[in-house]
């Protein structure tokens, strides 16, 4: 297990990362790669396209390292999904936790509107389960069952990028689109009742008994918290779909007309 001092160094470090040094070097790629498209945005879109560009860097460093460790320590977690432990698992959640921590300042900064409140309790009760996962060195399968998540969050990134780059009527921009639905389905929803499953199947275990109340209580409390935030965008994201759908079938029958 890593000492305090160094979990406090690496959530310092990767922070500073995601709030500072990242989104700069983000920036001089967008100059470098993509200057045209980089001028149509104003100084706030800027700023929000370095913030998903950490985003998606974040999500798919998460993806591959949850996915590594499930199938990496698969006999371990298998046998017991709450004690089961990795050397990489405090790294991984220092790291979740700085990503967080950064996201959440950056949609506190930003412009507020009525999201913003969900946006800040998902990461508030997020923070509150990483938190739960280092300091009691427990919950390594459902931690990692909630990375699967961010499947759908470059997809997400890249769709709200080629909409701001005035290519919505584009084929790559529907493209998208299909893939965002198809990815927040299998990495969120899908995921939901495997994750709870899970833990009806070993609330007798000794594994299952020995978990402090507290500890229980608090994550399994923000998981009900979150998959319900979850649900929620999934349903906007299906009327979204479904308007856009109707309005490009109405184009097209105008323009056969």
């Amino acid at each position: 297990m890593l000492s305090i001092y160094a979990n406090v160094a690496t959530v310092s470090l990767c922070f500073a990362w995601f709030q500072f040094i990242g989104k700069s070097l983000s920036i001089r790629l967008c100059k470098k790669y993509i200057p045209l498209h980089l001028e149509r945005l104003s100084d706030e879109d800027k700023k929000t396209l370095a913030n998903k560009m950490m985003s998606s860097f974040n999500s798919i460093f998460v993806f591959f390292n949850v996915s590594a460790i499930l199938v990496l320590n698969w006999q371990r977690i298998r046998s017991d999904p709450y004690w089961a432990d990795t050397f990489v698992r405090e790294p991984y959640c220092c790291i979740s936790l700085a990503y967080f921590l950064s996201d959440m300042i950056n949609d506190l900064r930003g412009k507020r509107n009525f999201n913003t409140i969900f946006y800040v309790l998902h990461h508030s009760m997020c923070l509150s389960t990483i938190s739960i996962v280092i300091y009691y060195r427990v919950f390594i399968f459902h931690v990692c069952m909630r990375g699967l998540n961010e499947m759908s969050t470059p997809v997400l990134n890249l769709r709200w990028a080629l909409k701001k780059f005035g290519m919505e009527n584009e084929r790559i921009y529907a493209m998208t689109e299909i893939a965002f639905v198809v990815t927040y389905f299998l990495g969120r929803i899908v995921t939901m009742p495997v994750f709870y499953y899970t833990i009806l199947i070993t609330k007798d275990t000794e594994g299952y008994k020995r978990l402090n109340t507290l500890c229980k209580v608090i994550f399994f409390g923000s998981a009900v918290v979150i998959d319900t935030l979850i649900i929620y965008w999934f349903l906007l994201i299906c009327k979204m779909v479904f308007t856009n759908v109707k309005e490009r079938t109405q184009q097209i029958k105008g323009k056969e007309e």
